[in-house]
């Protein structure tokens, strides 16, 4: 009677705590995912970390913007948890770190309070800030511009438009706008400010100063990642990280040609 009553018991503890595991790597996972990290890569994190906490078996399926996963632990106990990801960004040196923490935890996985702080370690990444993002935007437009066929002028031109349309992209996105909105504006902005700078004489070239600015927007990232999901036999991924990497592209043209129309009508 006695044993019964401490299985009933320690039954719903384990479940308790299996499910606190599972939140906190499903955690690590989100958070590789939203940081650029393929799909497979997901996967094979959140498998092998669980495994390490015990669980007797992990099964894991992640697309661009979900993660599901259902796990046995050892007390025969069958969970499943769900994630939905949201405003996916390309972040490599997170992606590093999510790498770095899942070493740490198969080797020496911590529980309770521990194994909660190192997954909140994730949100301390070192991230440029904004004089520095903004002059190396300058630098590579300009950079491209020159490589494009462009003058001097053609070069100084790309580099001030280029920390101008980072400042718009980023408002874009603090306010909320939906993804290919926000890379239209940005293309918008972009066209019209270098239309402008070639009319003051900034720039010679329209053409030139727009291909400096257009590398530094198109999703190369994402769609290398997208690529590289496909050969891993992640198809559905795959294809559906290239469609949303091929809508940017689409959304960046369009933005660049309505402000060449505007200007030539």
């Amino acid at each position: 009677m006695e044993m019964q009553r401490t299985e009933q018991v320690t039954a719903p503890e384990a479940a308790a705590e299996s499910s606190r595991i599972l939140a906190a790597v499903m955690d690590l996972g989100e958070t590789m995912l939203a940081a650029g990290g393929e799909a497979g890569r997901v996967e094979d994190t959140i498998s092998r970390v669980g495994l390490a906490y015990g669980f007797r078996k992990v099964d894991v399926f992640t697309i661009t913007s979900c993660i599901f996963a259902t796990i046995e632990d050892e007390a025969g106990n069958i969970l499943t948890q769900t994630r939905r990801v949201r405003g996916i960004s390309m972040d490599m040196e997170k992606v590093r770190m999510c790498n770095d923490l899942s070493r740490r935890l198969c080797e020496d996985p911590p529980r309770g309070e521990a194994l909660r702080q190192e997954i909140e370690g994730l949100s301390e990444t070192k991230t440029y800030g904004k004089p520095v993002t903004y002059l190396s935007y300058s630098l590579i437009a300009g950079m491209m511009a020159v490589f494009f066929g462009g003058d001097l002028r053609d070069m100084l031109a790309a580099a001030v438009a280029a920390p101008a349309a980072r400042y718009v992209f980023l408002a874009g996105k603090q306010a909320g706008l939906q993804n290919l909105v926000v890379y239209f504006v940005d293309a918008f902005f972009a066209g019209l400010m270098i239309y402008l700078l070639v009319r003051l004489g900034l720039g010679h070239n329209y053409d030139k100063i727009a291909m400096g600015n257009i590398m530094l927007m198109i999703p190369g990232t994402g769609l290398t990642t997208a690529v590289r999901d496909m050969f891993n036999d992640d198809l559905i991924t795959g294809l559906l990280g290239l469609s949303g990497a091929l809508l940017q592209a689409v959304a960046i043209a369009l933005g660049f040609v309505a402000a060449f129309t505007i200007f030539e009508h």
